[in-house]
């Protein structure tokens, strides 16, 4: 995937006119086309679409004289020398909102529009006149500045020649009409096998396996669905045709059992245009994944009041505009009051759904309605799945290892060995051959294959937060889930993006760049990263560093406690110094801060099983800290706070157990590990920061 962006003087939605057109083209009122009746042909302009768009009544011109003739939509084509459709005719409203007129916008100047009435009569009207809406509009539309991305306000599509519709309105097209979609039956699925993960090997055997999908040239873009009202949400868009240039998204309202519903929009990315194809009335649900190569989405349901739970299902035929719902099933069958957060949603090739809900990972093969396996998940870990859906990683807590499994068969070919991780965050690289773990403020890149370490990085700022996606962008770039972009080639945060909500969990194209948004009715795509982003990969700047190997480091330890004396922790912190390439001096600029401090004293209660009532016990932490400084400047800190359990088993007293946990973390300072070079603190967040909204990317 190539992280270049390329803009073009308007935008609509996603793509690229270089993409081989669908067999079957819909058409709408106002194309040019080209057709063939009893054996003769013609060429006209669309006035009508019949038959659930498979008649077209086309207005042709006969030396001058109008007429109409009716054709089979098959037998018609677009017609390759005429124009688009007029799309950029619009409802203007002045910044009172008592007058309005449809217009096209003709020209722009820095205070004035130019627009033509549809009785071709050409008025100029003050841009300060004009409401926010339109304002925002003749912002998208300026191309005076080269950038396309100045401001932030335009949304480039590659290849796209069509304008945005107007704010409010749903562009008109026929896929047969809005079909009334019914909820089957939730169907229970058969267990399946439960996987054991004991291979510690490295999976030598590992092949590569990319994304079947090129998105490559899909560029920024926004589009108005349609018409948000109060309560109602709209969801993110996801890609449901191969060649990228068909999406799905829904408009749901979850607010009470009487009011539930959800509409289902189909957008034709060639077109810039989005209709309604379907709707659900009693029920409200939200498209979460969905496979290009098959349109098949996987649909999340509200809980209902009462005692209808949630669920998931499987929707299908999304891409050619004709959806149904195929299967549902609940996640707690039987228990109608149990509910639970769906934390990682994916449709795989091969009519796979893989779910994480109750504390399990579950692969469904939704075309036999099995269950192929679970997998116990422990903490907030995710599985990652690689590009093509072939591998799949799974964080093993308790054995110190990512286990690799094959996601069709869940057999585990090996390992990558990690050390006792926590709450991580994964991701495959795009060819498979590779794996980056997030966790706290460290980044590792392993080599499936050996196990290899191929990159550590150690920040000064969080990195991960609760498990998550790891997507990579190519080969050289990581998106963190809190938003900095590392650079893989320079093993550096090179810019920091800060993103609506927690948009990677919601993203299934994240790991190529494509992060979905949604804002009121509006949706589109946003291709990370952006160019400045990727030129600061690239840029020369000296003395990033503010402390490099084999410069000196001082060392100054205050504080002790039980297990923890001054000189203890005095060799520790030295032994770490040296073992990541510094050496020690008292005199040296750079210090390193060791301390022991007791903090506030504080009151836990416990309740024991079987009996009313609490018992409470006073208990004073103890806070180990590291902390790397260069005059007023932390560079970097490390620390731990001592704390109750929170379960409390056997004969002890609640106070023998808090006298015993009070005392220092001393693996704080015995296991320290130091970067081999800690930057400056105003590289430490990267060169740059950029806002990423339904407005594209504002640099900050």
């Amino acid at each position: 995937m190539s992280p270049s962006i390329c803009g073009c003087r308007l935008t609509a939605f996603l793509l690229t006119a270089l993409m081989t057109l669908a067999p079957v083209l819909a058409f709408e009122v106002g194309d040019r086309v080209t057709f063939t009746r009893a054996g003769s042909s013609g060429e006209g302009v669309v006035s009508d679409v019949r038959g659930g768009g498979k008649f077209l009544v086309i207005e042709v011109d006969n030396g001058g004289r109008k007429s109409k003739v009716v054709v089979l939509a098959s037998q018609a084509k677009a017609s390759a020398s005429a124009p688009a459709a007029d799309d950029s005719m619009r409802m203007w409203t002045d910044a009172s909102g008592s007058f309005s007129v449809k217009a096209t916008l003709v020209e722009q100047s820095a205070t004035m529009a130019t627009l033509r009435k549809e009785d071709g009569r050409v008025i100029n009207v003050p841009i300060e006149k004009l409401s926010i809406g339109d304002q925002e509009f003749l912002a998208l539309m300026d191309t005076a500045d080269p950038n396309p991305f100045a401001g932030g306000t335009t949304m480039p599509a590659t290849g796209s020649s069509f304008a945005p519709s107007s704010s409010g309105a749903t562009p008109s097209r026929s896929f047969g009409g809005v079909a009334q979609l019914s909820v089957p039956q939730a169907v229970k699925l058969p267990d399946g096998k439960k996987l054991l993960l004991t291979n510690m090997s490295p999976p030598a055997s590992m092949q590569a396996d990319t994304t079947p999908y090129d998105f490559s040239a899909l560029g920024n873009a926004a589009l108005n669905v349609t018409k948000k009202e109060f309560r109602e949400d709209m969801t993110r868009p996801f890609i449901v045709g191969s060649d990228g240039s068909t999406l799905a998204c829904c408009l749901k309202s979850s607010w009470s059992n009487k009011d539930k519903f959800t509409k289902v929009f189909r957008i034709d990315g060639r077109r810039g245009s989005a209709q309604q194809v379907a709707e659900c009335t009693g029920r409200s649900f939200g498209i979460a994944s969905a496979d290009p190569g098959t349109g098949d989405a996987l649909i999340i349901f509200d809980a209902a009041q009462g005692t209808q739970s949630s669920g998931l299902g499987i929707m299908t035929g999304l891409a050619d505009g004709s959806p149904r719902i195929a299967m549902t099933w609940d996640m707690f069958p039987g228990d109608s009051n149990k509910k639970d957060y769906v934390r990682y949603r994916r449709v795989l090739p091969g009519g796979y759904a893989m779910v994480v809900y109750g504390q399990t990972i579950r692969l469904i093969n939704y075309r036999n309605r099995s269950t192929v396996w679970t997998c116990a998940q422990t903490m907030f870990n995710e599985p990652a799945v690689s590009a093509g859906g072939r591998y799949t990683a799974v964080a093993d807590t308790t054995g110190e290892q990512i286990a690799i499994v094959e996601t069709a068969t869940g057999q585990q070919i090996g390992s990558v060995p990690c050390g006792k991780i926590g709450s991580v965050s994964m991701g495959f690289s795009p060819d498979a051959k590779r794996i980056a773990l997030s966790e706290g403020n460290k980044v590792r890149v392993f080599e499936v294959a050996t196990g290899e370490v191929l990159l550590e990085h150690e920040a000064n700022v969080p990195l991960s937060k609760h498990g998550g996606q790891l997507p990579w962008y190519g080969q050289s770039f990581l998106l963190l889930p809190t938003g900095p972009v590392l650079s893989l080639k320079r093993n550096l945060i090179v810019w920091n993006y800060q993103m609506q909500g927690e948009p990677i969990e919601y993203a299934d194209r994240i790991f190529e760049g494509l992060y979905p948004v949604v804002n009121d009715g509006n949706v589109g795509i946003v291709r990370l990263p952006h160019e400045k982003a990727i030129e600061a990969a690239d840029r020369e700047v000296g003395d990033l560093a503010a402390v490099s190997q084999g410069d000196s480091i001082a060392v100054n330890v205050t504080g002790s406690g039980p297990g923890a004396t001054t000189n203890q922790i005095r060799s520790w912190i030295e032994a770490a110094i040296e073992k990541a390439g510094y050496t020690v001096a008292s005199n040296a600029p750079t210090k390193l801060n060791a301390s022991v401090t007791r903090g506030k004293t504080e009151e836990r209660s416990y309740r024991e099983f079987g009996n009313f009532g609490t018992t409470e016990v006073k208990f004073t932490p103890y806070i180990s800290k590291v902390d790397v400084v260069q005059g007023s400047d932390t560079l970097w800190t490390r620390s731990s706070r001592s704390s109750m359990p929170f379960f409390v088993r056997g004969d002890k007293t609640l106070k023998q157990i808090a006298r015993e946990n009070e005392k220092p973390n001393t693996g704080v300072f015995e296991n320290l590990e130091l970067p081999e070079q800690i930057l400056k603190l105003e590289y430490q967040k990267g060169f740059g920061n950029s806002m990423v909204s339904i407005q594209g990317i504002r640099d900050m």
